[in-house]
């Protein structure tokens, strides 16, 4: 079971999966459509013209097209619903001898991670972290990454409080 589904069938009374807020992208679009109307109305040089209308058209186009994925709810989040924080999801790529290392230590319900981890830039096998923007919680689980989806090798470790301390520094 991946950490998702850890979130949808556990935690499903403190962890809430949120549409991400059209507001931004709604403001690019608007944006982009005064610029195209700033390019029609004003008389001014083909050169600045074109630019303005590229630019509003990149503008409008793209805060558009987010604004319908948030609408759709395509765009999402996790909430921490306790303490109203918004969640956090990242990979944190380890090498072999690290990532058997925290795998056992996962395996035994262990929280704190061995002092000797150190992230590498890239590999197949990662950390999954899913933590609350205040620390209050985090979500621990290993993987390897097969053609870009994330196959669970540990079982999902929920830290709170203190234990969150842990992971602080891999993290930030």
């Amino acid at each position: 079971m991946d950490i998702n589904e850890y979130i949808n069938t556990n935690l499903n009374d403190k962890i809430q999966r949120r549409g991400n807020s059209p507001l931004i992208p709604v403001i690019l679009a608007v944006a982009g459509i005064a610029t195209l109307v700033a390019a029609y109305t004003a008389g001014m040089a083909d050169t600045m013209q074109t630019t303005l209308l590229t630019i509003g058209f990149i503008l409008a186009t793209v805060g558009v097209v987010w604004a319908v994925l948030c609408f759709a709810n395509v765009l999402w989040h996790y909430q921490y619903l306790p303490s109203s924080s918004p969640m956090r999801d990242t990979n944190i790529y380890l090498s072999s001898d690290d990532f058997r290392a925290v795998t056992d230590m996962l395996e035994k319900g262990h929280t704190a991670l061995p002092s000797t981890l150190s992230p590498v830039i890239s590999s197949n096998t990662v950390l999954h972290t899913v933590y609350s923007r205040d620390m209050s919680i985090a979500l621990l689980q290993t993987g390897r990454l097969e053609t870009s989806r994330l196959e669970p090798a540990s079982p999902v470790v929920v830290l709170t409080g203190a234990d969150t301390n842990n992971i602080t520094a891999l993290i930030h």
